[in-house]
């Protein structure tokens, strides 16, 4: 009976030993974040630009700056601007000075779960990636070439008695060179005349009377990258007949 005892002591001591050492080792490691992607400029003006980036995966804390000068790789400085929203992969710098060129510099960061002391003061450490580095010369925008030219329209007084009459901006102004989307308003004119502000389009209500009408619109180029935005006004006239 003891030598039965003692054996199975023994099988029991074994088993746990090969547990202990079979058991499973934790191997931790710090990953380095990719380099973003795509940073592009995607708007200016004559003191600002806005740039964008593409989000990296399982990433989602970037750092961006804009300086006048070249920096130097990896502290580019430590007014750093965070981000933490996927969603939001952009940036607007304000501030800048016509003629001169500024480097926008981007990277992903990692932010470690210890802190060390600086000073008495906790500071964050970070694995940081390898930046990208985006040159861009802020240079006054030209004018807008926008012309405008009041026509004509002529609506059928018959068609206006049972229902509305709708117009293309091309029947009552023409419209060339504009660099922009264009938005319409109206400023003086019959009140069954209106202007479509997206569009421009012209509706002519029903029941109008029979008469030569007179409509004044401010048309506005909203302009791009290379050319500033523009407002001018036209006269044309709506003849219902």
């Amino acid at each position: 009976m003891n030598r039965i005892k003692k054996a199975t002591n023994i099988i029991i001591s074994a088993i746990m030993v090969f547990s202990f050492a079979t058991s499973p080792v934790a191997v931790c490691a710090e990953t380095t974040p990719p380099t973003p992607k795509n940073l592009k400029l995607t708007s200016c003006t004559e003191s600002s630009v806005t740039v964008a980036w593409d989000a990296v995966d399982n990433w989602n804390i970037y750092q961006v700056i804009c300086s006048d000068k070249k920096l130097s790789s990896p502290d580019f400085g430590y007014e750093w601007n965070n981000y933490n929203d996927p969603k939001n992969m952009k940036e607007t710098f304000n501030g800048l000075k016509l003629g001169k060129t500024y480097y926008v510099y981007l990277r992903a960061a990692h932010v470690n779960e210890d802190t060390i002391y600086e000073d008495g003061h906790p500071t964050t450490i970070f694995t940081i990636t390898g930046s990208k580095v985006l040159s861009i010369k802020v240079t006054p925008r030209k004018k807008n070439p926008l012309a405008i030219k009041g026509k004509t329209a002529n609506v059928k007084y018959s068609e206006t008695r049972n229902k509305s009459v709708s117009l293309a901006v091309s029947k009552a102004m023409k419209i060339s060179k504009a660099k922009g989307s264009l938005t319409y308003k109206k400023k003086s004119g019959n009140k069954n005349i209106t202007i479509n502000k997206k569009t421009g389009k012209i509706t002519v209500k029903k029941g109008i009377k029979r008469s030569f009408y007179t409509v004044t619109a401010a048309v506005k180029a909203a302009g791009n990258k290379t050319h500033s935005a523009v407002t001018k006004s036209v006269t044309f006239y709506v003849n219902v007949n």
